[in-house]
C-alpha cells in the first residue's frame, strides 16, 4: 500500500476497526477530540474502492468552492464551509462494529437516509472516480434518488444541492488545482459565464459516462441490499421479493443523473462537438434534470476563449433555451447576438409556455441585430422579437408570477413596441423589481413603461 493507492476499505480495516475495537463505536464518537454532536452540511456519496487522496482532493477544493456565505440563500445551498464543518462519511459516522443498526431492511430508514435528509438537508456531493464506477453502485444510486427524486415528491425543488466532483489536475486561470466539480446552480457567488469556465475542465469521457447510468444494473457487496433498494425506489411493500427489472421511478433517478450533467456547458458542448443526435439526446437529457432557482445561460461560454469560434446556429440556440428543466423558477439569459440571440428569444418563448411558476427573468446583452452595428435604425431589428416576447409574458400564467424582470442592453425594447411592453409590464401584478437597460426609447415613452409597472423598484434607463 501507498497513500495513493489506500482506499476505504484499506483504511477501515488498518484504521477504523483497530481504533474502535475497544470503544465498539463509531469513529468519529471515538475520537477524543469530538465534542457533542456533529450536524452534517453536506452528505459525501462515493465508492470505497476510491483511493482516498482523490477524494480527499476533491472535498478541499468543495470546501473552497463553498467558502462565501453572504445572505440566507447561500446558507441554504450550504455556503459558507469551512476546514471544521462536518461532512457526513459513512465509513467514520457509521459504527462498523454494529452496520446492522445503520442498514435496516428498509434503506428509508437507514443512518444513510437520515443523514441525507436530517441536518445536511438533500445537499450532496458524490465523488464521480476516474471509470465512473460509483454510478454502478446501488448506495450512491440511492443517494441520488433521495437527492432529487424525493424533492420532486414533496414538491419542493428548492431545497437541497447536488455537486459532483473528480479529482483531475488542471490550472484554473493561474492557479494550480488538482479537482474541479459539476456543481447544480453554480459555486457560491458564480455566474453563469465562470461556472462554465471552471466546469470546462471535468473531464469529457465522465461527463458522457453519465448518459449510461442505470440504477435498475446498479450492483452492492450485499445483494440483499440491492433487492431492498430497487424495490424501495419501485414503491413496493415487500421489500425482500424480486425487484421489477423496469420502472418509472427508475427512469426518474436515470433522468435527474443525466440531466444535472447535461445542463452542464462542457456536457452540452461535447454532445454539440460529436454530432446531432449527440447534441439531441443531451437536450432531451438535460429537460429531464431537477435543477431549482434561477437557470442561467451565458452564449458567450460556447465559444470558449477563441472569438473565431462559431457561435450557435439559430436552431441549435432555440432547441437549447427551450429544454431548460422546467423545475427551475426563473430564466436569466446573456450574450445571445445575432441568429443565436434570434433563437435564444424564441427559446425563451417556448420555455414560457410549458413552465410552472417563475419568479425571476432576466434577459441581458442580447441582439437580436448585428450586435456590432451603429446604424442608426439599430432600434428597428429586434423590435418583432420584442414583441413577440412582451406579449408571451402577458398571456403566461408568469404575468401573475414575476417578481423580478431585468430587459439590459437588448434590442428588444424599442420605440416601436412600447404598448406592447406596457400591456405586459400592466399584467405583472406581482412585480416587485424592474430593471431596464439601454432602451432605444424616448423619455416620453420611459414615463409610459415606469407609470405601467407595479413595481415598487423601478429602473428605466434609454440607450444614449
Amino acid at each position: 500500500l501507498t497513500p495513493e493507492t489506500v482506499t476505504l476499505y484499506d483504511i477501515n480495516k488498518y484504521v477504523v476497526l483497530p481504533f474502535t475495537k475497544d470503544t465498539q463505536a463509531s469513529f468519529v464518537e471515538t475520537l477524543p477530540s469530538t465534542s457533542g454532536s456533529q450536524p452534517p452540511r453536506f452528505f459525501l456519496s462515493h465508492w470505497w474502492g476510491e483511493p482516498f487522496m482523490r477524494t480527499l482532493a476533491c472535498l478541499e477544493q468543495f470546501v473552497r468552492d463553498f467558502r462565501y456565505n453572504f445572505d440566507d440563500s447561500d446558507d441554504a445551498r450550504g455556503g459558507g464551509m469551512t476546514i471544521d464543518t462536518p461532512i457526513w462519511i459513512c465509513i467514520f459516522a457509521n459504527n462498523q462494529w454494529k452496520l446492522e443498526d445503520a442498514i435496516s431492511i428498509d434503506p428509508k430508514h437507514s443512518s444513510f437516509t437520515k443523514a441525507l435528509t436530517g441536518t445536511a438537508e438533500n445537499r450532496v456531493i458524490s465523488i464521480l472516480d476516474a471509470e465512473g464506477i460509483v454510478f454502478t453502485r446501488i448506495w450512491c444510486d440511492f443517494e441520488l434518488h433521495l437527492t432529487f427524486t424525493a424533492q420532486i415528491r414533496k414538491g419542493d425543488v428548492h431545497k437541497g444541492l447536488w455537486a459532483v466532483y473528480t479529482a483531475h489536475k488542471h490550472t484554473y486561470f493561474d492557479e494550480e488545482r488538482s479537482a474541479v466539480g459539476i456543481i447544480s446552480g453554480g459555486e457560491i457567488r458564480e455566474n453563469a459565464f465562470y461556472s462554465a469556465r471552471r466546469e470546462s475542465h471535468f473531464p469529457t469521457e465522465l461527463i458522457l459516462k453519465s448518459r449510461n447510468i442505470k440504477i435498475e444494473s446498479a450492483q452492492a457487496s450485499m445483494d440483499s441490499d440491492r433487492v431492498h433498494i430497487l424495490n424501495s425506489i419501485a414503491g413496493k411493500k415487500i421489500l425482500g421479493a424480486d425487484p421489477p427489472s423496469t420502472h418509472p421511478n427508475y427512469d426518474k433517478v436515470n433522468d435527474a443523473v443525466r440531466g444535472a450533467f447535461a445542463t452542464s456547458v462542457p456536457a452540452l458542448k461535447a454532445a454539440l462537438a460529436t454530432g446531432e443526435d449527440a447534441w439531441n439526446e443531451m437536450l432531451v437529457s438535460m429537460s429531464k434534470g431537477v435543477r431549482s432557482g434561477t437557470f442561467e445561460l451565458n452564449f458567450d461560454s460556447f465559444i470558449g476563449s477563441q472569438s473565431s469560434s462559431p457561435r450557435l446556429t439559430s436552431s441549435q440556440a432555440r432547441e437549447l433555451v427551450s429544454h431548460i428543466p422546467l423545475t427551475c423558477n426563473g430564466l436569466d439569459i446573456s450574450k445571445a447576438k445575432g441568429d443565436d440571440g434570434e433563437g435564444a428569444i424564441e427559446g425563451m418563448i417556448d420555455w414560457l409556455e410549458k413552465a410552472k411558476a417563475i419568479r425571476n427573468f432576466r434577459c441581458a446583452h442580447c441582439k437580436v441585430g448585428d450586435w456590432y452595428s451603429r446604424d442608426e435604425n439599430v432600434e428597428d431589428v429586434g423590435r418583432d422579437a420584442g414583441i413577440r416576447l412582451a406579449v408571451a409574458l402577458e398571456a403566461s400564467h408568469h404575468a401573475e408570477t414575476i417578481e423580478v424582470l431585468a430587459i439590459v442592453r437588448t434590442d428588444l425594447i424599442v420605440s416601436g413596441n412600447v404598448p406592447e411592453w406596457t400591456s405586459a409590464l400592466k399584467k405583472m401584478i406581482s412585480l416587485e423589481k424592474l430593471e431596464i437597460y439601454g432602451a432605444y426609447i424616448t423619455d416620453e415613452e420611459m414615463s409610459i413603461l415606469e407609470n405601467a409597472t407595479h413595481a415598487s423598484d423601478v429602473t428605466i434607463k434609454k440607450e444614449k
